[in-house]
């Protein structure tokens, strides 16, 4: 990515009333989070830069003994066309190349429950490139001076 823009710009298009529809289920919903890189020759799928990761987090209560558990799992970002977000002259003069999501599953929600303290949340991060698993698939990363 070395003089290449480093710009990643991330969006949502739909603001949750929680107190309404908690816990809120992502697969398949109006809801949708997006990134996108200035670089139009970025491929989340194979980059020997970074790589998008989404990570959702979560504490819920076990129903047998009122004890709090933190979860964490990571959802993939994969390519999408993210048509209803923007239209298509702002995707052309400002967002050239590709979009990416998260690929929700049907196990993946969001909840906010202030009174019973639940509550999730996602972060988007952009995690250098893996060596050891991109060395499995014969490939390599880019150098720190590269990056």
């Amino acid at each position: 990515m070395q003089d290449r823009a480093r710009v990643m710009y991330m969006a949502t298009s739909k603001n949750v009333p929680f107190d309404e529809l908690s816990p809120f289920y992502l697969k398949d919903s109006e809801f949708q989070l997006w990134s996108h890189f200035a670089d139009s020759d970025f491929d989340n799928a194979d980059s020997r830069y970074v790589k998008i990761k989404m990570h959702m987090y979560s504490n819920t209560f076990n129903s047998d003994d009122g004890e709090v558990q933190y979860s964490e799992r990571e959802i993939d970002m994969v390519q999408c066309t993210n048509e209803n977000v923007l239209n298509r002259r702002s995707k052309e003069k400002f967002f050239p190349g590709r979009f990416w999501c998260p690929q929700f599953t049907d196990e993946d929600y969001l909840q906010a429950d202030y009174n019973q303290e639940r509550n999730s949340w996602m972060r988007l991060v952009v995690h250098y490139c893996n060596l050891t698993e991109r060395s499995q698939e014969g490939k390599d990363c880019a150098s720190n001076h590269e990056i």
